[in-house]
């Protein structure tokens, strides 16, 4: 799990590229426990027609060249 501050000026996330302690259960200035944190990102998308679902399962493999795609699909990772 990745521990880090939020950028006031941007917004964004701040995290240490080398980390140089194990993150704490709580943070340090709150007390919130950081296994069940306070604010979570989900998605929930419903696909109908099949060429959308692949097209969409493709991008979110980082659009690997079709061989590989296919490659993987044949060895059921997808």
């Amino acid at each position: 799990m990745l521990v880090g501050q939020r950028e006031p000026t941007t917004g964004l996330w701040v995290l240490p590229i080398a980390p140089t302690t194990p993150p704490p259960y709580t943070t340090p200035d709150t007390d919130v426990d950081i296994l069940n944190p306070p604010h979570h990102a989900n998605h929930a998308y419903q696909i109908t027609p099949k060429s959308e679902l692949i097209k969409f399962l493709h991008q979110c493999a980082f659009s690997p060249p079709v061989s590989t795609w296919t490659k993987a699909i044949d060895n059921n990772h997808f």
